[in-house]
């Protein structure tokens, strides 16, 4: 029961942040996406030339190349975020779709501990659709997709909460193997 209360929690968390403070969050994650890109690749070129002596040249100028591409490329990202915005709405609305499919699945796997309605399905049908629509029309600023994503994956959030919680109230025993158990 922790396990999914920690996930809802921490998504709503994410929806609020991009929903109240997207102008500042989004540029972040894009910058923290360039230094994941950075740091390693810089920690492995020192390491190469470090250790030039014990390995082949051929790797070493492979490996140096591919290096020197994920600093470039993540010193872009860290200078310069905004020309990433929307390749990030994008890969967070395919979380959000995968979010509620996979709410759809525990939804429809979980049929026997209680009695499925149109209405328990509505919202991860919802956040699918805004997952699709905000995948395929960024609209016209990432900032006012990034406004609507984010209610989206505090939508989220609350729904598994909630269906993570009547499916796990709903189960007979502890001991039964449920859909959202990881």
């Amino acid at each position: 029961m922790i396990a999914f209360s920690v996930r809802s929690i921490s998504t709503i968390i994410v929806g609020l942040l991009l929903m109240f403070m997207s102008e500042e969050v989004l540029p972040l994650m894009v910058r923290v996406v360039g230094a994941a890109f950075f740091f390693p690749a810089l920690v492995s070129m020192i390491s190469v030339y470090r250790n030039r002596q014990n390995s082949s040249p051929v790797q070493n100028v492979l490996v140096t190349i591919v290096d020197i591409g994920s600093i470039a490329f993540g010193l872009w990202l860290l200078i310069a975020p905004e020309t990433f915005l929307s390749w990030v709405l994008r890969m967070l609305s395919i979380v959000l779709f995968a979010i509620s499919s996979y709410q759809l699945f525990v939804l429809f796997t979980s049929r026997k501990f209680f009695p499925l309605s149109w209405k328990t399905v509505t919202v991860p049908l919802l956040l699918a659709l805004l997952a699709i629509v905000v995948f395929a029309n960024p609209f016209e600023t990432a900032y006012i997709s990034s406004i609507v994503l984010g209610v989206g994956i505090f939508l989220a959030g609350l729904s598994d909460f909630i269906i993570s919680f009547r499916v796990y109230r709903a189960a007979p025993t502890a001991n039964t193997e449920l859909p959202i158990s990881r």
